[in-house]
């Protein structure tokens, strides 16, 4: 009874060695992961259109995010808290273009996605 009602005023009092529901993280360093749409496209853009590509970004702390190989064509950017590439790709831009994305946050292993990305014309 002594130790179930120390983590019931754990949990109303917000102690760390309160209660935690069951598969609870809290704040529990979590390695980055990123990875691309479920669907396995690809980065694709046109020449003189807006375009974005959003890929699945986590981790505990919020990992940031960069371009660790290659980069992106004129015109398109990368967004390091989310890492949504978007923009719109400069005229004579258009090509295939290999690229890493590196999340990372502190906690290893950091996570990478390789993309080709893809800008064609209109």
């Amino acid at each position: 009874v002594t130790t179930l009602a120390a983590a019931i005023a754990g949990f109303y009092f917000g102690s760390e060695s309160g209660a935690r529901g069951a598969g609870s993280t809290g704040d529990t360093p979590l390695a980055p992961t990123l990875v691309g749409p479920a669907d396995g496209s690809q980065p694709t853009f046109t020449v003189g259109q807006h375009g974005t590509f959003t890929p699945v970004v986590s981790g505990s702390p919020a990992p940031t995010i960069n371009v660790s190989k290659g980069s992106l064509p004129a015109g398109l950017g990368l967004d390091p808290k989310t890492g949504v590439v978007s923009g719109t790709p400069a005229g004579g831009s258009a090509g295939s273009y290999d690229v890493e994305l590196t999340a990372v946050n502190g906690v290893s292993p950091n996570a990478t996605l390789s993309v080709t990305v893809i800008v064609g014309t209109a």
